[in-house]
Order: C-alpha cells, then structure tokens, then sequence
C-alpha cells in the first residue's frame, strides 16, 4: 500500500519524496481534482533568491510547457505553489535506458538490435521536434537539450519511449546564457564543442545520440576512464572504434550512421535529427521489426520487482478519494508566474564528472539508478514550506540582506588583508 500521504504543498498532496538534486526535491504526488499520480519538482527554499538556480528552474517550465510530442515527458503545470516554484509532470512507470544497459550488462546481455534502433528512432523523433519548434511568429526557438544521455531517456513498462529533464536546455526563450566556459550535461556523453564549453546547436544532441546507439549496440561503453581530464581528452581527441568490432552481425550501414553521428567536427555530421532517423531507419531495414510491447516486455522482464511496486501503488493513489474540484487550466498559471519564478532541476555543475565510470561488460562498476517509479520511505517531517508572502518587496528586501551580509564579509576581508600585509611589511623590515 502507498504511505499516508507526506504533507501539501498549494493543490498538491504530496505521496512520497522520491529524489534531492542539488536544486530540487522531487515528490511523487497527486493534483486536485485528479486520481492520476503525477511527479512534482520543488525548487529548494533556500535556492529561491538565487538568480542563477531560480532562472533555470523556470526555463525548464518555460522550455517543457512548449513541448508536446509522444516521445517528450509532458508538463501538467507549472508555477507558484505555497510560495515556491513548482513544475508538475507527467509520471512514467518504467526505467531509463541507463538502468536498462546496465542491468544487462550485469546479465553479460545486450539490448537486441531491432529495440535499440527502435528507442534511437523515438528519440530522434523526440529531439527532432524539439530541434525545429518556433515561438507563435514563427522564429526557430534553436532549442537544444545538451544531455540527452541515457538517464534522461525513459522507457516504460508499457514500451512507451519518453525523452525528459529539459532542465540544462539552451535555446531562444530567454536572455539567460550559461556563464562563459561553464559545462552542464554528462561529461563522457558531451560533443567535443560542448566539452570544450564552445557554442553548440542541434548537432551536439546528434554526437550523443550517436554514442548512445553504438554503446546500445556494442555492449560496450565507449569511455571507461574514471578521471575528468582523461574523460575530455577521449571526447575532444579519439573517434569511436568501429561498431564491427563489437557487433560484426550488424549492417556496416548502421556502423556508418554512427560514423556520421560521432565526426568530431559539427559540420561532419548529419545536419538535423531528422536526417540521422531517415538514415538509421534506412540502415536498419533488414532488422527484425519489433513494437512497443517487446520493448515493454524487456523492461518488466528485467525488473520484475519494480513493476509489481508502480502496479500496486498506482492502483493505490487512483483509489485515494479526493472530492475537490479541478479549478485551474493545466499550464495557464505559467504564463503569470514566468516572470517571478524560476527552471529546472538541473545537474549541477560539480555533478558533471560525478558519472564517469561506466560499467564493464563483466563487473559494473556503478549501480544502478533508483527506479523512477518506487517511492523512497518519506521523512518523518513535512516539506518546507515557504512563508506564504513573496511579492516583490520581500524579494528587494532580502537582496538588500544579502547585500548588506556580503558588504560586511568584504570589509572584514579587506580589514584583515591589510593587517596580514602591515605584519608582513613589518617582519621584513626588521633589521636581523
């Protein structure tokens, strides 16, 4: 059975926290008015008045609300609930490819061929959407997802392909830019030039795509180095090693795509996600075809636990009576918060080299990702919940704190600077 329910937080009942980044607390909750389950991100309190964590959070909810596609994790909401930012999605019982590769990497297996294109397919069509959506004149909003790894690549227990976390996206929503030769995303799965914080469009989310599918079909990770620097010398400098060293069965044209994928120069690669899928699709004809449910199928097969969990606690919460109406429109209340809000749970940057080590073929060296579907036993208190009042006058007011409180540590830092230098100056000019 589901826990008793955690806590609120503004139309929401919050179930279970099931994940903490570096900037948001993810709870698996349930909206008003709704029996569906749905997963909620928090941004954390104390990161409110953080321009840099605040802004992210909310292009996230800015970037996500513009996207709908059947291959693209869809938000629900977004906005300000009890006085923090919030974004609600959609929840997907199921695992990442991550999970997938490395539990069968564990079983000394590898995802069939026929499903692997399947998933890069569904994620082309995903990335390629993505790549060529514009604002309502009709200008290319040029958006890129820059960590299209495989943890932000989702499969269902039914089969369903979900790309998700457009929370390091960079595109034209906005005036904010990543700082100058900051790296976000996942290090041994970043295009050269992203690794080389130089500027990057959509051919960057095809070289990881192109990684992605030739570690999908080799069983192999292409980087095993464990140290960051080494790690950026193999993404700038070493072309990936033929996939007919891998997988000889393959058609070499499959090989190819990856080739082209992978050139480390952009303008060697395909031009958009639509040209790699015709191409992919065009190699892997002579493949078995396969649906969605033996993509399902693999999944449950391979986490059997975790399916028989999402089954009972998802028959749980739709059970959960909730009479209150459902009075708001599912995304209208961005469009009032955008300005005074934040987005998205990001990976920090100090968490860009933190997964380095990918597992072998015989013993993984890194576990695997909690399921995104089981709730993590909920602490004994309550969310934190902001004060209720944030207008605009509490926020200047708090910027003027924190200027005040920084003022004052410079000042301390000048006075005991000068001191160091007077003691310095002294001890040198003393006659020996």
């Amino acid at each position: 059975m589901v826990a008793d329910p955690i806590g609120r937080l503004g139309r929401y009942t919050l179930l279970s926290e099931i994940a903490r980044g570096g900037m948001a607390r993810v709870f698996l909750a349930r909206r008003d008015g709704s029996v569906e389950p749905c997963v909620l991100k928090q941004l954390h309190v104390e990161l409110e008045d953080n321009p840099t964590a605040a802004k992210r959070f909310q292009r996230e909810a800015n970037i996500a609300s513009r996207l709908h596609h059947p291959h693209i994790a869809e938000v629900i909401s977004a906005g300000i609930e009890d006085g923090t930012f919030c974004i609600g999605m959609t929840l997907i019982p199921g695992q990442t490819v991550e999970s997938v590769m490395i539990e069968l990497w564990r079983r000394g297996e590898r995802i069939p061929p026929a499903l692997t294109v399947a998933i890069l397919l569904a994620t082309l069509d995903a990335a390629a959407y993505a790549h060529a959506l514009t604002d309502e004149e009709g200008a290319p909003l040029n958006i890129v997802h820059r960590d299209l790894s495989p943890r932000n690549i989702m499969i269902s227990f039914e089969g369903e392909v979900k790309v998700i976390d457009f929370g390091v996206a960079r595109g034209r929503i906005d005036g904010f830019q990543t700082a100058p030769g900051m790296m976000v995303g996942t290090l041994r799965y970043m295009s050269p030039e992203q690794a080389m914080a130089e500027p990057i469009d959509r051919r960057s989310d095809l070289y990881t795509l192109g990684v992605i599918l030739f570690e999908m079909l080799s069983g192999e990770p292409v980087i095993t180095e464990t140290k960051a620097v080494e790690v950026l010398n193999r993404v700038i400098g070493d072309p990936l090693p033929p996939l007919s060293d891998h997988a000889p069965e393959l058609p070499s044209a499959i090989g190819d795509v990856i080739v082209r994928a992978t050139k480390k120069a952009p303008r060697d690669r395909f031009d958009d996600a639509g040209t790699m899928r015709d191409a992919l699709a065009a190699a892997a004809a002579d493949l078995p075809s396969t649906s969605p449910e033996a993509l399902g199928a693999l999944v449950r097969r391979l986490f059997p636990e975790h399916l028989q969990k999402a089954e009972v606690w998802m028959e749980d919460v739709r059970t959960l009576s909730d009479d209150d109406p459902l009075d708001h429109d599912t995304l209208s209340e961005i469009t009032s918060t955008v300005d005074r809000a934040p987005s998205a749970i990001v990976r920090e940057p100090e968490n860009v080299t933190a997964d380095l080590s990918p597992p072998s073929a015989d013993v993984p060296t890194i576990e695997a990702p909690p399921p995104k579907v089981t709730p993590v036993t909920p602490e004994p208190e309550p969310p934190r919940r902001a004060p209720p009042s944030r207008g605009l006058s509490g926020r200047v007011q708090r910027l003027e704190g924190s200027l005040r409180r920084w003022r004052s540590a410079v000042i301390v830092l000048l006075v005991a600077l000068t001191g160091a230098i007077a003691a310095l100056t002294w001890v040198l000019a003393t006659p020996r």
